[in-house]
This record gives structure tokens, C-alpha cells and sequence, in this order.
């Protein structure tokens, strides 16, 4: 459960490719992206590269969230996915605005952990 909620709380921009999403998901997730792009202050190029590190590591959530590994596989897994993810937005994020990406993450991996 915690796979599927923070694969959805990490993957804001998955929602405009798609996906197997229902409607009201695709409203919560779009809604995160134009808090995500607000929060941040990005500028128009920052704005292209983040939705594009945001679909690509979606793809990979997605695919773990959707195989057949144990919980503990998965788990580790993940950790692995976020971890490249992050070193990208570092990348493309000011120091404030990486700080300000990272204090998000962690108050949405809480609010996940709070609703199990």
C-alpha cells in the first residue's frame, strides 16, 4: 500500500501522459503538479525538464508498482528509484528550490504514512 500511495504522490506529471488513471486521480495529480511548479518558482526551461524527470521515473514507479517482487524488493527498489530521481532535480533545482522539492517529498511520504 505504501508502494502505491507514495508511487502516486511522487508522480505528478504522469497524469498528462495518461496512464491507467481515473478522472478524479488525474485532478489530484495535475492539481500536485501546478502546487509542485508554484511552490518552486520554476522557470519556463526548469518547468520542461522537471516534467520530464517526473514522467520518466513515473514509467519506472509504475512498472515496479505493477511486477510480481516481494514487499522488501520493492521496497528497496523504490528507494533506488527515488534516490537517481533526486540526483536529476538536483540538477535542474536551485539549492532553495531543491530544498523546497525535498521538505514537499517528505511531508507527502508522511501524509502517506499517516493514512495506512
Amino acid at each position: 500500500m505504501l508502494i502505491i500511495s507514495i508511487f502516486y504522490c511522487y508522480q505528478t506529471s504522469y497524469a498528462q501522459q495518461g496512464g491507467n488513471l481515473n478522472a478524479e486521480q488525474k485532478a489530484k495529480i495535475k492539481a500536485q503538479i501546478v502546487e509542485d511548479i508554484e511552490k518552486l518558482n520554476l522557470s519556463d526551461s526548469q518547468k520542461q525538464s522537471y516534467k520530464d524527470i517526473a514522467i520518466k521515473y513515473a514509467k519506472q514507479l509504475r512498472n515496479l508498482k505493477n511486477s510480481n517482487s516481494g514487499r522488501f524488493a520493492k521496497y528497496r527498489k523504490f528507494k533506488s528509484i527515488i534516490k537517481a530521481k533526486n540526483k536529476e532535480m538536483k540538477m535542474v533545482l536551485s539549492k532553495p528550490q531543491y530544498q523546497i522539492y525535498l521538505d514537499t517529498q517528505e511531508k507527502r511520504i508522511e501524509a502517506m504514512k499517516s493514512r495506512r
